[in-house]
């Protein structure tokens, strides 16, 4: 009945017609404030989220998440049902390994959606930038080839200073319309995210920086035996190994089990002690390749930030020179445009160096959703 339950309050009916629109905006009003839909005059729908909002909704609807809730109510009612029962101590405790490990797992998932969710909220922001400037080059480009058709005219220059910025605006058009399908594909995404009819107006709210801290746990060790307390396959290996040690020891006394009932179990045990190494060399791996990926993220980031500062600092010799008549309309607002881009990736850096903090937390068995949206 539960999951009938969960199974009936995720449908979700879209069809392309007014009356769904209104219909979104019903649902959509039920919703935190940080995310809602609106209808303006002109009667199209405009969807507005904050960050938190929509990572928290993306969780909630994550067909990922739910499977993993599924399967620990499974494993807890087995086990709750086997105690009633009287069942024998080592299958009792089974049971018991089988449903805690299904509780780690399903924060393992929240984790996961929540930095799924980040990246499609992230992809969105990115593309509504990337297309502003797509089209601020592109304009750059038109206005540079009217002032060379304006000097070729004059005199000032040959035909195939002109024929190169042609092909030059070319390209701008040609990245400028792939941006736009970029955009419309991180819509439909970000839409997809939370459940929601494709719309074409998305109004965001906040930045990653805006709800988590620079910095992050970067101790070896310490991570790794936080890692090993969070890990659902480790603790699963873990259990599976003591439990198979106890079952050996039991069927080694000659007057209760068979030389082939230990031998068997010997078999077992020595197969549960090879998958908890396998299992504990994997998230050793995995820990020192978060750590690692971390420190060049942050080193990518102090690089940019001297990148920004050069690129500011070439800025300002621009604006002296355009001042003094040195450099013309098209130029300086080239050197703008190259000026905001480098702070655009000072930002981008940042933004991995965040989630990839956000990674090792969630090695760690940190509770996602919970310190985002605090």
């Amino acid at each position: 009945m539960k999951n009938i339950n969960r199974a009936r309050n995720r449908v979700v009916v879209t069809l392309a017609s007014m009356v769904v629109l209104v219909l979104a905006m019903a649902a959509f009003a039920a919703e935190p404030t940080g995310i809602r839909a609106t209808v303006g005059k002109d009667g199209a729908m405009t969807l507005e989220a904050d960050i938190s909002s929509y990572v928290a909704k993306y969780v909630e609807l994550s067909d990922t998440v739910a499977s993993a809730e599924d399967q620990r109510d499974t494993a807890l009612d087995s086990y709750e049902r086997a105690v009633s029962e009287k069942k024998a101590a080592l299958s009792l405790e089974e049971l018991k390994n089988s449903y805690e490990t299904s509780e780690k797992a399903v924060l393992e998932a929240k984790n996961n959606a929540v930095i799924s969710g980040l990246n499609t909220y992230m992809a969105l922001q990115k593309a509504y930038k990337d297309l502003e400037d797509k089209n601020v080059s592109l304009a750059g480009s038109q206005e540079k080839l009217r002032v060379l058709k304006l000097r070729l005219a004059a005199g000032l220059i040959n035909d195939d200073t002109v024929l190169q910025q042609e092909n030059s605006l070319i390209t701008a058009q040609e990245a400028a319309r792939k941006s736009e399908e970029t955009l419309k594909d991180a819509k439909a995404d970000f839409c997809l995210g939370i459940e929601a009819s494709y719309c074409d107006n998305i109004t965001l709210f906040g930045d990653l920086e805006d709800i988590i801290a620079k910095g992050g746990e970067k101790d070896y060790e310490k991570i790794l035996e936080s890692a090993k307390a969070a890990s659902s396959s480790y603790y699963s290996a873990l259990k599976a190994e003591a439990l198979a040690k106890l079952k050996y020891d039991a069927m080694s006394d000659p007057l209760i089990a068979t030389l082939s009932e230990k031998e068997a179990a010997q078999k077992t045990w020595e197969s549960a002690k090879s998958k908890l190494d396998s299992a504990q060399r994997t998230l050793q791996s995995s820990v020192s390749d978060a750590i690692s990926q971390l420190t060049a993220l942050n080193k990518s980031y102090d690089m940019q930030v001297i990148s920004s500062k050069l690129a500011e600092t070439t800025m300002a010799n621009a604006e002296i020179k355009f001042k003094y008549g040195e450099l013309l309309q098209y130029e300086i607002d080239a050197e703008r445009n190259s000026y905001k881009q480098s702070g655009l990736k000072l930002q981008r850096a940042l933004e991995d160096v965040l989630l990839q903090s956000l990674k090792i937390d969630s090695l760690m068995g940190k509770d996602l959703l919970q310190a985002i949206m605090k």
